[in-house]
């Protein structure tokens, strides 16, 4: 088996960091919406949210220190 290029971990790691922007991005639609049909506070779509744009930053950086870095 070969080993992955550095070319295909970073096209790997932006397509991880694009999937978790927009299930952030969903999640925090989705939120707003339930939060305007009814009264609740939405904190659980909040930190589901603001994990996933996390998640995304740190597959940001992974990225470019698989770039940067030989």
């Amino acid at each position: 088996m070969m080993g992955m290029d550095v070319t295909q971990v970073a096209v790997v790691l932006g397509i991880l960091t694009l999937a978790f922007w927009i299930a952030g991005g969903v999640i925090a639609v989705l939120g707003i919406n339930s939060e305007l049909w009814r009264s609740g506070s939405g904190r659980l779509s909040e930190f589901l949210a603001a994990g996933l744009t996390g998640a995304g930053m740190v597959s940001v950086f992974a990225m470019a220190m698989f770039l940067l870095l030989p």
